[in-house]
């Protein structure tokens, strides 16, 4: 029987190739027990394909049981964890919109998608692949462009299956590799050879070519002024626990307190905007205009766009004292959950309000993102306070707002398995973050 992660990939690029993304594999890999937990599968998109492709990654996920991480903290790359049950091991996905060159000279330095896009061919059981000689030239260039070491065994193994794959399309490719094979410390001399049949081919371009070098230009800038802003927002020590009543958001951040070496405060967003005299003064005015007296979390509801702003105005402050403290605050609920309206009101349809991308503007993004959930049944199970649309509601559109205004860490955990198992998951991501796990 397969390993059901690998079920899950499969349900996942079927669904892909069934809505016509295109995503091709850079290097094949089978869905295979013995290769999926060793290394990454990578592929390469369209730029404007991510949102898609993750949104069905979310709609497969939240049926299945399955845990992932986003990782977008390299421009043009997606980094993909997929999590099954108790298994700590991950498989990992690397999905580029365009590929890297060692630059030279003589070339650009990148590969983009508009160029590749000719080269990819579709195989009714591996689904879309670059054509055999694209494949094989590119990876002599990424030996260069990563420093690979050639006396890796599987570099090895791969140097010899391009050989004699590589033989039926060109002798002189294929000796490439042989050459490889004999003397690794010629690997930069045969990559510069690779990166010029890449430029015959017409997929990778010189300087000579000014609107291609204005568009890598472009891109260049886009990659450095995205590492800056990674870097920066990676110093916000702020992150977000999201999920409906009884998701379990509470003994989450407990756990991963006690897994932690780092200092990890938690924290109650209500905190930030009921605590403030705004807040108190607002309440004096708006609640006159109650027919009848509400719950303080129906009048949050209610006046939700109200939070958004006084919370927005005291957010700094928050900020300022986990910078000061170094420490970790996970903070219970965020601003997501005042966008959403009427989750609060039993006989009202939850939604998102009007105005809910002006609100999310308002919003501060932070570096990691971890949105919790569960089957509704469950979570009605363990407490009663939403009903069934409200969850399923909360559960789809705190991904919408995500894809709106993605964090550049992203964790979607189910907590209808054990609270170890959820903390595990989480625990590895938050190594990208700085925080240090327990050592067992």
């Amino acid at each position: 029987m397969s390993h059901p992660t690998i079920v899950f990939l499969e349900q996942l690029l079927q669904a892909l190739q069934e809505k016509k993304i295109v995503m091709a594999h850079l290097r094949y890999k089978p869905l295979t027990e013995e290769v999926a937990f060793e290394g990454d599968y990578d592929f390469i998109t369209a730029p404007g394909q991510t949102d898609t492709i993750l949104q069905i990654l979310f709609d497969l996920a939240s049926v299945s049981k399955i845990d992932f991480v986003v990782n977008r903290s390299k421009y043009g790359k997606l980094m993909i964890y997929l999590y099954s049950g108790s298994d700590t091991r991950p498989i990992l996905l690397e999905i580029w919109s365009h590929l890297d060159v060692r630059r030279e000279s003589q070339t650009l330095g990148y590969i983009l998608w508009e160029d590749i896009r000719a080269y990819v061919v579709h195989d009714e059981v591996k689904g879309d692949l670059l054509m055999p000689e694209l494949e094989g030239l590119y990876y002599l260039s990424h030996l260069k462009s990563k420093k690979k070491d050639l006396s890796v065994p599987l570099i090895q193994t791969r140097l010899e299956y391009y050989k004699e794959k590589m033989a039926a399309i060109s002798q002189e490719y294929s000796g490439w590799f042989a050459i490889l094979l004999d003397a690794p410390h010629k690997r930069d001399e045969i990559a510069s050879k690779a990166n010029a049949a890449l430029v015959k081919m017409g997929v990778l371009f010189t300087p000579k070519d000014a609107e291609k070098r204005a568009e890598v230009q472009k891109l260049r800038l886009r990659i450095s002024m995205h590492r800056i802003y990674a870097q920066w927002l990676k110093k916000v020590k702020i992150i977000p626990v999201v999920g409906p009543d009884g998701v379990g958001k509470t003994s989450i951040i407990e756990t991963l307190k006690k897994r932690s070496r780092s200092k990890i405060k938690y924290y109650r967003f209500k905190n930030l905007f009921r605590h403030g005299l705004l807040y108190q003064t607002l309440a004096l005015f708006l609640r006159r205009g109650e027919a009848k007296k509400v719950e303080k979390n129906q009048y949050d509801d209610l006046y939700g766009d109200w939070m958004v702003r006084i919370a927005s105005l005291r957010y700094p402050f928050l900020l300022l004292v986990a910078v000061l403290g170094k420490r970790f605050f996970f903070s219970d609920r965020f601003f997501q959950d005042l966008i959403i309206q009427d989750t609060r009101f039993l006989e009202r349809k939850a939604h998102l309000r009007e105005e809910w991308k002006a609100l999310l503007k308002m919003s501060p993004r932070t570096f990691w993102f971890i949105h919790l959930d569960a089957p509704t049944e469950v979570i009605l199970a363990r407490k009663d306070e939403l009903n069934a649309e409200a969850i399923d509601c909360y559960r789809r559109d705190v991904f919408t707002m995500y894809l709106q205004k993605p964090s550049l860490l992203y964790s979607y955990v189910n907590t209808d398995q054990p609270i170890e198992v959820c903390a595990e998951h989480l625990i590895q991501a938050a190594k990208a973050v700085g925080i240090k796990a327990n050592v067992s």
